[in-house]
Order: structure tokens, then C-alpha cells, then sequence
């Protein structure tokens, strides 16, 4: 109804969840109108919540899980927290992990180390490491900021190895390992 009506008999009644204003049906904005024909609508008891055009208030989601339409919450999966200012899931940082969901912060890596991907739903998925050294370097035991590069014959497969490892047979160089074949 977009004008106001010109007789009493004219008249139509709002729809439960809105309120009539002179010229028009509006829709109640995180309050409620349980009845037709209201002129107002009502604000919800405190820990309860009600969506846009609603006709009744309903338990607000419990921390930290988010209102959805106001009839739903959804939480974060593991591997995420909920940043509950923006209201959003975010996966996890890089050193940090979550193994439970609807969580409201990560777990950080263990002192001294730094994690190497995101989203981490367990400390080993977090893959903490001590030392930053790039495969074909180990890392420094009395200093994990210094990298010392494989003598020839051995490698370091992975991002942070502690050691260097013999190449298995059929693999030569230094650092990293190359297979080729023998004719």
C-alpha cells in the first residue's frame, strides 16, 4: 500500500512483523509485531534477537557462533575462528591452529617456532618448525636464525630440517637430492 486509504473501509491491515505507519506497511528492523494492524513493533528481552519482519523474538546465538536470519547460528569450522566484530569465519594464520570448531582464536605454535600454512586444524597440519632454513640447509642448533647448507651427498628435504640425511641410492648432488638414471 503506498498511499494512505481514503475511507475507513479502505483501510488494509499490516501483516504480523510489520507496523502501519499513514501511508504505508513497514517492516520491523530486528524488532517484532506479533499481531495485524500494529502501529509499532516491540523490542526483543535481552539475549534474544528477532530478523527484519519477524512476529517473534528468538534466543540470540551463544558466543562465539553468528545469527544467520535470526532462527539460525552457524559457528566456524575447525581450522577457523570467528572474528566476532566483523562478524566472519577466518581461517587461521600462518603458526597458529584451531582443532575445535566455533572457537574465537587460534592456538599459536609452540614458543620459539613458527607455523608454515593456514587454515591448520592440528599442531602437525600447523607443521611448526624451530628454524626457517630452506630445503638443502639445516638449521643451526645453537642459532635457529642461521641456516648451514648439506655437504655434498647429503640433503635436507624439508623447509626447517634439524639434520642433513645420507642421499638415498641413485641420487647424487649436494643439498638436494637429484635422481638420474644410469645407462
Amino acid at each position: 500500500m503506498s498511499t494512505g486509504a481514503t475511507s475507513d473501509a479502505t483501510c488494509q491491515e499490516c501483516e504480523a512483523g510489520k507496523y502501519s505507519s499513514t501511508t504505508a506497511a513497514i517492516t520491523c528492523q530486528g524488532t517484532f509485531s506479533s499481531s495485524l494492524a500494529s502501529t509499532t513493533c516491540e523490542g526483543c528481552a535481552e539475549g534474544k534477537l528477532s530478523p527484519a519482519g519477524s512476529t517473534q523474538c528468538f534466543d540470540a546465538c551463544p558466543p562465539p557462533t553468528l545469527p544467520t536470519d535470526g532462527q539460525a547460528c552457524i559457528g566456524c569450522k575447525s581450522g577457523e575462528y570467528v572474528n566476532t566484530e566483523l562478524k566472519e569465519c577466518f581461517p587461521c594464520a600462518q603458526g597458529s591452529y584451531q582443532p575445535e570448531s566455533n572457537q574465537d582464536s587460534c592456538i599459536d605454535c609452540p614458543d620459539g617456532q613458527t607455523g608454515l600454512t593456514f587454515g591448520a586444524k592440528s599442531l602437525e597440519e600447523a607443521a611448526c618448525v624451530a628454524c626457517l632454513c630452506p630445503v638443502g640447509t639445516r638449521c643451526d642448533p645453537a642459532d635457529n636464525e642461521k641456516c648451514i647448507p648439506c655437504l655434498a651427498g647429503t640433503h635436507a628435504p624439508l623447509f626447517g630440517s634439524e639434520q642433513c640425511t645420507k642421499c638415498p641410492e641413485g641420487c647424487w648432488r649436494s643439498r638436494v637430492c637429484v635422481f638420474h638414471k644410469i645407462p
